[in-house]
């Protein structure tokens, strides 16, 4: 089984994760996270996974592909491609579950009139070889899906690690919504960011008001560190203190993902932006 270099590099991991793993009593822990490498996505839609929504075919649907896992290797992100998409999870307190954060999508009332749903995914780390998670929808119009995907693993590979290039780069955030549903807009994360590289294992992030903030790598590709940014919440202005996690895809491109809470406590957030070194 573990013949091969690859095969004997994948076991050679597996065996240290199992080796530092807690008893199952306290399974949900920080050591918890899947192997870096290719993997297999699958998911079959079913009706009853649907509620509320009219016209929705009666047969079931089955959707497989390649995706691409990336894990911090402290275990506090993940990085997945798939479809197309890239996705930032971030770990959920002491616990193997990871999530992206609400966001919101363009739907129609019935009278014609413009509207928001929201999605999100979340992951459990069944083990380093396995996920299983789902993908909730709800178009705010009375139709809610949630499809059960899982993950398994192909081939291990951890990724060579990133240097980012120093300098600016253009920050756009997608945009968000509070936990409770209520529209968010970062103001301050977006625009020209500044990234300076420090001497050891951290760089400096500057977004265009926030004071700057250090962060640490936590992995070949992450990094992350606390945050503060202004955000307007149903039109009022919010102060938010959280984390920023960055994810660098090569020396020029990358994701994060700020979560923060208002100072007034209203609003719980997470917001995914892209970046793109400019100069």
């Amino acid at each position: 089984m573990c013949n091969s270099s690859w095969r004997a590099r994948a076991c050679a991991t597996l065996a240290l994760v199992a080796a530092v793993a807690l008893p199952a009593a306290a399974q949900d822990s920080l050591v918890f996270r899947p192997l870096s490498g290719q993997w297999r996505y699958a998911s079959t839609f079913e009706p009853a996974q649907i509620a509320g929504c009219a016209g929705v075919p009666a047969a079931n649907r089955s959707t497989s592909g390649d995706a691409i896992v990336q894990a911090a290797t402290d275990g506090s992100s993940l990085r997945i491609r798939l479809g197309g998409q890239e996705l930032q999870f971030i770990r959920q307190g002491l616990t193997v579950v990871f999530r992206t954060f609400p966001r919101p999508f363009p739907v129609q009332t019935r009278g014609g009139a413009p509207a928001s749903g929201s999605v999100d995914f979340e992951v459990r780390v069944d083990s380093p070889s396995a996920l299983s998670g789902t993908t909730r929808w709800d178009n705010g119009q009375g139709c809610q899906a949630a499809y059960p995907f899982s993950l398994t693993l192909e081939t291990a590979a951890e990724p060579p690690a990133v240097v980012p290039r120093a300098g600016r780069w253009a920050a756009v955030p997608l945009a968000a919504l509070c936990a409770d549903g209520l529209a968010l807009f970062t103001m301050t994360l977006g625009g020209m960011t500044t990234i300076t590289l420090d001497p050891v294992n951290s760089l400096t992030f500057s977004p265009p008001v926030p004071p700057p903030t250090h962060v640490t790598r936590t992995g070949p590709l992450f990094w992350s560190g606390p945050l503060t940014a202004i955000g307007m919440v149903s039109g009022a202005p919010r102060y938010f203190v959280g984390q920023v996690y960055l994810t660098f895809l090569e020396p020029t491109s990358a994701l994060a993902t700020f979560v923060g809470t208002s100072m007034l406590g209203d609003c719980t957030a997470g917001v995914q932006l892209t970046l793109a070194w400019v100069s």
